[in-house]
C-alpha cells in the first residue's frame, strides 16, 4: 500500500493522475471511493478536495464515468432496485444497514434511503421485511435466536456458528446483538446450539503442538483421511487456528507435512519418492 502524501503533493494534478492510473492498472476499472483510499491512502480525498472529484478528473485520463444523478436516486423504486442489487450481490437476507453499505462503497445508496425516503425503517417495511428489533423482545427469545442462527448456518454452509466478523459481513447485526445483548455472549450461545466450543485462550494457537494436536483431533472427530485446510477449520469455528497455521507456523505445506509426520503418514515429498522408485523399478524389468 503506498504512503500518504503531503497535501502539497495532492494539489498537483499530474500526482493525482498518476496515483489514480496506478489504482487503475491495479484493478482493472475505475475504483469506488473506498478502494482508492484503501489502494492508496489520500487519494479518494484528495480527488473531492482538488480535483472535482472522480468525476472530475477520470475523463482526462480518456475515461467516461455514468454516475446516477440526484433525480435518480429521489425515485424510490430506483432505490429499491439498487437495494435488491446489493442484497443479491452479497447474499443478504435483511436489507443492509447504513454502515454497511458504506463500508462496501454505497455510501450515495446509504444516503438517499435517509434523505430521500424516509430513513431504513420504512423501507423494510416497503419490502415487507419483519425487521424485529431486540426491543420488540423477540430477539430475547432464546428459542427464536438459536432458529435464526441455524438458518443462518444452513444457508450460507457453515457447520458450526461463524465468528462475529463474519455474521456482520453477511448481514446478520441483529442476531450478533443478541447474542452478547441477552445470550451471554458467543461462548454461552455455541453451548445453546449444542456445539463444542473452539475458542481457546489467548495464546493457545502459538503453540505448534498445541495447533498439531487440535487438528489431530478435528481428523478423527470428523473421520479425516487428509489434513484439513484453513478453510475447512475455519468452518468448524476454528479461524484463529487456521490464521495461526499461515502466521506463525511456517504456512499450509509446511504445517501439513509436521502433522502427516506425527500421524505417521507420508508427506508429499515421500509419496512423489515412492511413485517415482515404483516407475523407475517397472522400466528396470523391461
Amino acid at each position: 500500500m503506498t504512503s500518504r502524501k503531503s497535501v502539497g503533493y495532492w494539489v498537483n494534478e499530474s500526482n493525482a493522475k498518476s496515483e489514480l492510473r496506478k489504482v487503475i492498472k491495479k484493478l482493472g476499472r475505475l475504483p469506488r471511493f473506498h478502494e482508492m483510499n484503501r489502494e492508496c491512502p489520500g487519494l479518494g480525498n484528495a480527488l473531492s478536495r482538488y480535483h472535482d472529484g472522480l468525476e472530475g478528473i477520470a475523463p482526462k485520463l480518456g475515461y467516461e464515468i455514468n454516475r446516477k444523478r440526484g433525480s435518480y436516486w429521489e425515485q424510490f423504486d430506483n432505490v429499491i432496485s439498487e437495494v435488491r442489487k446489493v442484497m443479491k450481490k452479497h447474499r443478504l437476507k435483511e436489507i443492509p444497514s447504513k454502515r454497511f453499505l458504506a463500508k462496501i462503497g454505497e455510501n450515495t445508496l446509504a444516503v438517499s434511503i435517509v434523505g430521500y425516503h424516509g430513513g431504513f425503517r420504512r423501507l423494510r417495511k416497503t419490502f415487507g421485511e419483519k425487521k424485529i428489533r431486540a426491543a420488540s423482545g423477540a430477539w430475547k427469545d432464546r428459542n427464536y435466536a438459536i432458529a435464526q442462527a441455524r438458518e443462518m448456518m444452513k444457508k450460507h454452509g457453515f457447520e458450526t456458528l461463524p465468528q462475529k466478523d463474519v455474521a456482520l459481513k453477511l448481514g446478520y447485526g441483529d442476531l450478533v446483538k443478541a447474542i452478547y445483548n441477552h445470550h451471554n455472549g458467543y461462548q454461552a450461545f455455541r453451548e445453546l446450539l449444542g456445539e463444542k466450543n473452539p475458542y481457546v485462550k489467548r495464546g493457545t494457537w502459538s503453540s505448534l503442538d498445541n495447533c498439531v494436536q487440535t487438528v489431530i483431533d478435528v481428523m478423527k472427530a470428523n473421520n479425516l483421511r487428509e489434513v484439513p485446510n484453513g478453510n475447512y477449520l475455519g468452518k468448524l469455528g476454528y479461524n484463529g487456528l487456521a490464521s495461526a497455521i499461515g502466521q506463525k507456523h511456517g504456512g499450509a505445506e509446511t504445517f501439513t507435512a509436521e502433522v502427516k509426520r506425527r500421524l505417521g503418514m507420508r508427506s508429499e515429498d515421500e509419496e512423489l519418492s515412492s511413485l517415482l522408485e515404483k516407475y523407475a523399478g517397472g522400466n528396470s524389468n523391461e
